[in-house]
């Protein structure tokens, strides 16, 4: 064996390694703690929160959340009765009768507020919260109860009232429990149009059994046929509306910049007339069709890694905005809506989106300036027939 010095330094002297886990948790912990002293502090703290106070505001802030989303949904209704009542003949075959009122139970709420949680317990926690909050301020129980009513609506003209709890439907009674609102909601609609000739006559009278202070009251109410597409709020900032073919989306964003309500309906008509159009299949065809390109060179050697598919679906996604525009205008002249300054609704929205205001290529949509200018024509031309007596039916353009 060598040993002369220098030959084997590593029998002399120890190895140099990393500290064991637990001294590394410590050095961390040490490292940690003289990091956090040299973080600024407050200087100033407001008074002590008692307990019982941050509980009673919390229930407080609930309710009025619950009252607002509840509100909220009203106003889409009144605003939305009289596009989906005048228009159900446009509709085809996405008809129901309409009634007028909302309805649900504490489960219904429940199951609302859930549909917006995630997987964090904490945010279960808050769903059985705001849940025992509407029990609390709606009265809510195991039986169906009267949420809202519809000015003009035909629960309004019979009588109906929030709070009224619903006892039976042409004397078959409603089920109470997580299953009633679907179960409810589901006999409702058996009464849909079963062909275009029901949409000429009025649906079939219904009895309702309600039960009122102590009172069973029987009421008799005569729908009205309506377009079949449910208003759903989104809980969301943005400033945005969408359709797709089978209800019609609105966030909270868009519920809160549409303030004035005919700038609401204008909203809803566009989305209506999305929905009327069948532009959501239309523009998936559209995307079927560019695939096949895409397939047919691939399958030829030649790469176009879903160029064609995009291009399919973007294809007339401006020109079908400006024709919903365009019809939106009509579905509001047939429901009675004022027409005149509803174009500066898009002068309203350029304060929000300067951007926009232009269309460039890369955009969907027109801009702002294009589809101010486009609707305020169709306005006028709308009002010229109005004046004229003229049937309220879009011009047909190459």
């Amino acid at each position: 064996m060598d040993n002369k010095p220098g030959s084997n330094l590593s029998v002399f002297q120890p190895a140099i390694t990393s500290p064991q886990p637990k001294a590394r948790i410590v050095l961390i912990s040490i490292l940690s703690m003289a990091l956090l002293n040299g973080c600024a502090t407050p200087h100033y703290q407001p008074p002590d929160a008692p307990a019982a106070l941050v509980v009673s505001e919390t229930e407080q802030q609930q309710s009025e959340a619950l009252q607002h989303r509840l509100a909220q949904q009203l106003r889409l209704s009144r605003v939305s009765w009289p596009l989906l009542t005048a228009n159900a003949e446009i509709c085809a075959d996405q008809v129901r009768p309409l009634l007028g009122f909302q309805f649900g139970n504490s489960h219904t709420f429940g199951s609302v507020t859930a549909s917006e949680a995630t997987t964090d317990s904490s945010d279960k926690t808050a769903v059985t919260t705001l849940r025992d909050s509407a029990i609390r301020t709606f009265g809510l129980g195991e039986a169906l109860q009267i949420l809202t009513v519809v000015p003009g609506s035909p629960a309004d003209q019979s009588g109906i009232q929030p709070g009224d709890r619903l006892i039976s439907l042409n004397q078959q009674s409603f089920l109470t429990g997580k299953a009633a609102t679907a179960d409810a909601s589901e006999r409702f609609r058996q009464f849909k149009p079963q062909s275009s000739a029901d949409l000429k006559s009025a649906p079939p009278a219904i009895k309702l059994q309600l039960y009122r202070q102590q009172q069973l009251l029987t009421v008799r109410l005569q729908p009205v046929n309506g377009c079949d597409y449910p208003l759903v709020i989104i809980n969301s900032d943005a400033i945005n509306a969408f359709a797709d073919h089978r209800s019609i989306f609105i966030t909270e964003g868009m519920l809160d910049f549409a303030s004035d309500d005919r700038d609401l309906a204008l909203v809803l008509a566009h989305e209506l007339a999305h929905n009327v159009l069948a532009h959501v299949p239309a523009t998936s065809r559209n995307g079927l069709i560019g695939t096949g390109i895409d397939l047919l060179l691939w399958s030829h050697g030649i790469p176009s890694p879903g160029a064609f598919t995009i291009g399919g679906l973007n294809s007339y996604s401006k020109a079908f905005e400006s024709e919903a525009d365009y019809i939106s205008l009509y579905l509001l002249a047939r429901a009675n809506y004022p027409l005149a300054g509803g174009a500066d609704f898009w002068r309203k929205m350029s304060h929000s989106r300067p951007a926009h205001i232009q269309s460039q290529n890369g955009q969907s949509h027109p801009g702002s300036a294009d589809r101010f200018v486009r609707m305020q024509a169709a306005i006028e031309e709308i009002v010229d027939k109005q004046q004229r007596q003229l049937p309220l039916a879009p011009t047909i353009r190459p």
